[in-house]
């Protein structure tokens, strides 16, 4: 496991950890950047806020850009008139190893905090899913500074390479019925699922009772995508990662997560976790939430003493073998449909056969 996590005191860093089992963690001593008297840290970017790495999809790429990453930092830029002022850029890196990373595009976009990046295979495109605002005509709802543009989505942004992205497009944000503009999504954190994606969505709950700018609790939702651009809100936008009890790191906020994946018999998401409300002073912690393998998504039986039928829409097998995740008590029987939705003779249900290992279908012919 490698993670890359932020820090924040007199300036952004990412600083990296790894671990064999993604529960117990070392810090190497890289001697990268030191910080203060310490020479040797664990920091890998100095002045980088929020980072997103993957490996890079080209087979054909070269070793020294086996990873990608996308960050955001602060470069100094001259306007017209000869001031020189910090810009905030959403910018590029290429790494061997995931530890030595070197800048290698600008996208010379601003959008500044959680984002995300995935590759798209099926139209060849990376996607990077950052932080948008807009006016809400709603706003007068809300007693702060109407000047101020407070409502949070998010956008798009596609490259064919990495290094030339379009701007940001408009892609998600809460409605009326979730109770926007209270309700605002403040990240997605996107990650390669199988064939499919799968974004962890966090959402922020505005409590106007609170005195401060924007204070409230924030959680995490799911949404997926077989595109990158068309997203499903999982389970009518039900909490998937609530935040803790009054006392615990993450009372305050579970958002922003580092990923979905498998490992094992399990399910690993990685989530900020956060002590205090949205906009408070608090301690910042990484946590780690689990369940089951591949149980993100599942049927269940109305009647458990009746069969259940499943039946897909239609599509090209590319493979021989076709896996099907199942749990409880009883069988499983899988057959292939015509055109018509009746079953082909040497592929019926009848003819269908479990190997022991209940993993895989064979048939009798």
């Amino acid at each position: 496991f490698m993670m890359y996590y932020g820090t924040r005191e007199r300036g952004n860093r990412v600083c990296y950890a790894e671990s064999n089992d993604g529960i117990h963690w070392v810090k190497p001593e890289l001697g990268l950047h030191p910080y203060r008297e310490h020479r040797q840290t664990n920091i890998i970017l100095p002045d980088v806020h929020y980072f997103w790495p993957i490996h890079n999809p080209n087979p054909n790429a070269p070793g020294e850009q086996r990873y990608l990453g996308f960050g955001y930092t602060k470069i100094e830029v001259v306007s017209k008139d000869g001031v020189r002022k910090r810009k905030g850029r959403s910018v590029g890196y290429s790494s061997p190893d995931g530890v030595h990373w070197k800048k290698v595009m600008d996208t010379h976009s601003g959008k500044d905090t959680f984002f995300s990046v995935a590759w798209c295979a099926a139209d060849r495109r990376f996607r990077a899913y950052v932080r948008g605002w807009r006016e809400h005509e709603d706003y007068g709802k809300l007693r702060y500074d109407p000047e101020m543009p407070q409502f949070r989505t998010v956008c798009v942004m596609e490259s064919a390479d990495f290094l030339t992205w379009t701007p940001p497009a408009p892609l998600l944000e809460t409605d009326v019925k979730e109770g926007a503009p209270l309700v605002q999504v403040y990240g997605l954190g996107v990650t390669r699922y199988g064939s499919g994606l799968v974004g962890a969505l966090s959402v922020l709950y505005i409590d106007e009772s609170v005195e401060g700018w924007q204070r409230g609790h924030q959680d995490t939702q799911l949404v997926a995508s077989r595109d990158g651009i068309n997203w499903c809100r999982v389970a009518d936008r039900a909490t998937f990662i609530p935040h803790g009890p009054e006392g615990a790191f993450d009372w305050g906020e579970a958002y922003y997560s580092g990923g979905v994946f498998g490992h094992g018999d399990k399910t690993y998401c990685y989530y900020a976790g956060k002590s205090t409300l949205h906009k408070g002073p608090g301690q910042y912690a990484i946590g780690l939430a689990t369940l089951p393998r591949d149980r993100l998504i599942a049927l269940s039986q109305e009647d458990a003493s009746r069969p259940a039928i499943v039946e897909t829409k239609t599509f090209k097998c590319r493979g021989r073998e076709l896996l099907v995740n199942t749990t409880g008590q009883g069988s499983l029987q899988v057959e292939v449909l015509d055109e018509d939705g009746k079953p082909l003779p040497a592929y019926s249900a009848g003819a269908s056969r479990l190997t022991p290992a209940g993993a895989t279908v064979s048939y009798t012919h």
